[in-house]
């Protein structure tokens, strides 16, 4: 027999698990309180939780439970995940190398431009980051990475003004 005895759905129709807990254990205090909020009240329990992350665009609905049995969760959000890992990229930066290295901002992107013999074009890059024009090298490997670039630059400077 498996560590879930049966599924079955709650009152507000999300499907619902009953837990059993090895012989012995016990669930006790907090931890007891959050599962079975986490179980019996989800949409509760999710708001809460999501409350405590950055969301690019703030969601319309916690669970969207109009077209049932198809059920859809923060509605309407946006995240950008990498917009918290990059504050603590810099506090890192910050906190093991010194403030005198003043990393102000990281952006993270998928790919960076290199040339076609494989040398990234860090001072094309650095244009980006300052708004200054740049030319697009000759010996770009693939010129639409500088567009993901400055795409993924602005929006972090979108979210700094939040």
């Amino acid at each position: 027999m498996g560590i879930f005895n049966n599924v079955k759905l709650n009152q507000g129709n999300v499907a619902a698990a009953k837990f059993r807990l090895p012989e012995g254990a016990h669930m006790v205090g907090e931890y007891k309180r959050e599962y079975e909020e986490s179980i019996y009240h989800p949409e509760r329990f999710w708001g809460k939780a999501a409350k405590e992350i950055f969301w690019y665009r703030p969601y319309a609905k916690v669970l969207d439970d109009s077209r049932k049995p198809f059920y859809r969760w923060f509605t309407g959000g946006e995240l950008n995940t990498c917009f918290r890992i990059t504050g603590e990229i810099v506090q890192k930066v910050r906190d093991q190398i010194g403030t005198f290295a003043r990393l102000k901002q990281a952006v993270i992107v998928k790919r960076l431009p290199k040339t076609r013999s494989g040398k990234i074009l860090r001072g094309t890059m650095k244009k980006i980051v300052d708004g200054k024009k740049y030319n697009v090298p000759s010996t770009i490997d693939d010129p639409t990475i500088l567009n993901e670039i400055e795409v993924a630059v602005e929006m972090t400077r979108d979210e700094k003004k939040r």
